[in-house]
């Protein structure tokens, strides 16, 4: 904690001597090496937790107060280690790095019993969701007890060991802690003083309902805990009075009107909801060309327009297409069979799948169907394509999707194949879709090879096929005969 102090005192007059000049370690590091300290090794963790944490060097610093607390009453051989510092000095996320509550770790450290703390306590209660609570919770109420015992003497050490029994009990160091709660803690502390903490409940900002030896409140929490704040601006049911509060006492609410004057309330008027918080009626913003951005010019809704096309006539085409007679194999691998024989082209088999995708580019194994105009020009801004689509029932009962044009084998090279995606015309895959479109072209899957009953269906995929060297064989000489 020494080691702390120098560096915080090296850090002062080092800015005091060059002002606005920012301080790295090497500016302040040679001045403390020259002693050796035997903790030499901790200086870099140390040097940025009194940056980032100290609060610089006044009395009343985070720093200034540890490190009195720690003298009195912590054990002078003691050093917390250089991980522990490091874990200390580390950001956590959030504006509220939790300073106070880093103090209090420090506190535990060199004045609690040895190896109190630990670097995973440090690291878990600066990170986890289960400990962050009740580190702020902790916090709230030091700072309250800290207010409430303002202007008392003797307070420091008093609150110090507050700090310490706070921190074992949110690191749940039942052997250490000498109360079973916070606000035990806070209690005992503030009973030190003539300050009696009649309920142990601790709000979100920590206020205590605390009362002196005759019974008198004088906390403020009553209102508080309502959630009335300085500076808030309340407004008077009875009359629609508005004003802002400035102060807060056990009996009196001190507000500021809207002519500039001061008044004083009674405590009690908020604690019986004659007051509320005002909250000002936002007037509503005229939003000027809202018709830019009407469904008609929206590219969301005119895909799902177009996709809804593009699902109708596969509805049809299946409608009008669908064979029955064929036998679909789903194990041990897929297959469909012919019940019948086919001539060629006399097979016609529809394509509807569950899968469309609409994107700038067309998928790996998709084919595509269209090229859409989904802006308020005619150009094409998206292409539409289809992917093969399959969904086996696990019982008879459960939903599925079997189309056998996507449950057939397939293969890249035609003369295993006898079925093919047929287009009525070659540019029918470009054709041109907008919501205005009414109708368009789908492909179908025909037979260019004669079938007969209980052949299997292959299809022929040529944008399906692989592009792989093929090994260039060297023939064997023979060797001669000895």
């Amino acid at each position: 904690m020494q080691l702390a102090k120098r560096i915080n005192a090296s850090i002062a007059a080092f800015l005091q001597r060059n002002p606005g000049k920012a301080v790295t370690y090497q500016d302040v590091s040679a001045e403390i090496l020259r002693s050796r300290s035997p903790h030499a090794a901790a200086l870099p963790s140390i040097f940025g937790f009194v940056m980032k944490c100290g609060g610089g060097t006044g009395e009343t610093s985070f720093l200034s107060k540890t490190e009195r607390y720690v003298r009195a009453s912590g054990f002078p051989n003691r050093a917390l280690g250089g991980d522990l510092w490091h874990g200390l000095s580390q950001d956590c996320k959030g504006s509220d790095q939790h300073v106070a509550w880093r103090h209090m770790c420090i506190k535990l450290g060199l004045s609690g019993p040895e190896k109190a703390i630990s670097l995973t306590d440090i690291k878990r209660s600066l990170s986890a969701k289960e400990v962050l609570p009740n580190v702020k919770k902790a916090e709230a109420v030091l700072f309250e007890v800290q207010r409430l015992l303002h202007g008392f003497d003797n307070v420091e050490a008093v609150i110090g060991d507050l700090e310490v029994d706070m921190a074992a009990l949110v690191l749940q160091k039942k052997k250490i802690a000498k109360h079973d709660s916070i606000e035990d803690a806070a209690g005992t502390c503030l009973g030190k003083f003539g300050l009696f903490v009649s309920s142990t409940r601790v709000a979100d900002l920590g206020s205590l309902r605390v009362y002196d030896d005759t019974g008198k409140l004088v906390s403020n929490s009553r209102v508080v805990d309502l959630g009335f704040q300085p500076g808030k601006e309340v407004i008077r049911r009875a009359d629609d009075m508005k004003a802002t509060i400035i102060e807060i006492s056990a009996d009196k609410v001190r507000l500021k009107l809207q002519d500039g004057k001061e008044y004083e309330a009674s405590s009690e008027a908020f604690v019986e909801n004659k007051w509320k918080m005002y909250v000002p009626k936002i007037e509503p913003v005229l939003f000027k060309g809202w018709s830019k951005f009407s469904p008609l010019r929206s590219e969301e809704f005119s895909i799902a327009v177009i996709k809804g096309l593009v699902f109708r006539s596969m509805y049809e085409q299946y409608e009008t297409l669908h064979v029955d007679d064929l036998d679909v194999f789903l194990k041990p691998g897929k297959n469909v069979q012919v019940k019948k024989g086919y001539n060629i082209n006399i097979l016609k088999l529809p394509i509807a799948t569950a899968k469309v995708h609409v994107g700038d580019t067309v998928p790996a194994g998709a084919v595509q169907l269209a090229a859409l105009a989904a802006g308020p020009s005619n150009k094409t801004t998206h292409l539409m394509s289809m992917q093969a689509y399959f969904q086996g029932p696990k019982t008879e009962s459960s939903p599925g999707f079997i189309n056998p044009v996507w449950v057939m084998k397939s293969t890249s090279d035609r003369d295993e194949a006898n079925m093919e995606l047929h287009w009525a015309s070659k540019a029918s895959s470009n054709q041109k879709l907008t919501c205005k479109s009414t109708t368009m072209i789908l492909p179908i899957v025909r037979n260019f090879v004669k079938l007969d009953a209980g052949d299997s269906l292959v299809l022929w995929r040529p944008d399906m096929a692989k592009n792989e060297e093929i090994e260039v064989l060297q023939p064997v000489s023979k060797k001669a005969r000895k």
